[in-house]
């Protein structure tokens, strides 16, 4: 491709933009100065282009802000297979809280209300995760930004029971109500024209979990 007879560049590919990455943290050091410097560089960067439209997408699903002004969005529900838990008895959920500055509001706490009603009646206290991404994105120049989730387990649960949870947070931000519904007890899913009760199954899922080490299957 060309534009006035010279030659467009080419798009860097992701094994070059792996390249590049690796190459500059191998030349710089990372300290928490600055990573923190480049936070609040890519933190401010990213409210200002995201915020105003999470913050109507919180709201027309009924969120509520507190006085931090913080959103709770990306709520995702999985199910719990350890400790004694299963599909049928407990539910993870993680969502990300959203502080206007970048920066988590000093003492803020998260809890999950739950119940087989809206009206809820059960409340689990949650974890608050910060996490800070930083990538370079220019010549000696950052691009980070602190991100924090609400992670909680939500045990003790009923089989095949349909449950109603919201998110909040101590200074008065809440979600919208959501639901979820248990796995059911297999005991209960009936039995064929042979009287077989159904055999269980497993499944794998797989996404973007983000890795700080070199990948080596396959190469690159």
């Amino acid at each position: 491709m060309t534009s006035n007879g010279y030659p467009l560049p080419v798009p860097p590919t992701v094994d070059e933009h792996h390249a590049q990455i690796e190459s500059y943290w191998g030349r710089n050091r990372i300290t928490r100065r600055t990573a923190l410097r480049g936070a609040l560089v890519g933190a401010g960067a990213v409210a200002l282009v995201n915020v105003p439209f999470l913050k109507k997408a919180f709201a027309a699903s009924g969120g509520v802000s507190g006085p931090s002004g913080a959103i709770v969005v990306g709520r995702h529900l999985s199910f719990a297979a350890d400790g004694g838990c299963t599909p049928t008895n407990a539910m993870r959920i993680t969502a990300q809280a959203i502080f206007p500055n970048g920066v988590n509001a000093t003492g803020v706490r998260a809890f999950v209300r739950l119940g087989r009603g809206n009206g809820y009646g059960r409340k689990v206290e949650a974890d608050i995760v910060n996490l800070i991404g930083v990538v370079p994105n220019a010549p000696q120049g950052l691009m980070a930004g602190n991100q924090f989730y609400v992670k909680a387990l939500l045990d003790d649960l009923r089989p095949g029971t349909r449950y109603h949870y919201r998110i909040e947070l101590s200074d008065g931000t809440t979600t919208g109500d959501g639901s979820f519904t248990t796995a059911p007890d297999r005991r209960g899913l009936g039995r064929d024209g042979e009287g077989h009760v159904p055999a269980p199954f497993t499944f794998t899922s797989f996404g973007d979990h983000g890795t700080n080490k070199t990948p080596t299957d396959p190469a690159y």
